[in-house]
């Protein structure tokens, strides 16, 4: 499968797009509808790069590759350097939690990092 230009990765509650760097460039919380967290896929060439975003970095990488892993929800991204050294990052939500009172709690979104 070919790099994706934005992943979404979510539970039903909340949702994320991710992008082939495995920066989180849009997220609102609690909820879809909620306040935007991270909103830099909103952002102009010209502004900070890091504005609004969460991501993962590796120094001297040179390329990465993403997919979904098959039948599941759960994103990962591989990059690698120039000796072909390379990190994987798994993106995924968790379903929500059910509180006893019937009020849904948010499990948040996250990344697994492993070399």
């Amino acid at each position: 499968m070919p790099t994706l230009d934005l992943a979404l990765v979510g539970n039903g509650t909340i949702g994320a797009l991710v992008s082939p760097d495995a920066e989180i460039v849009w997220t609102c919380l609690p909820r879809f509808d909620g306040d935007p967290v991270f909103c830099s896929l909103l952002r102009g060439s010209a502004e900070p790069k890091h504005d609004g975003a969460f991501g993962i970095e590796m120094i001297g990488s040179v390329r990465s590759e993403q997919q979904y892993v098959p039948d599941t929800p759960v994103l990962v991204t591989r990059f690698f350097d120039a000796a072909g050294a390379g990190i994987q990052n798994r993106s995924r939500c968790d379903s929500p939690l059910t509180h006893r009172s019937t009020q849904s709690l948010t499990r948040p979104c996250f990344n697994l990092l492993t070399p």
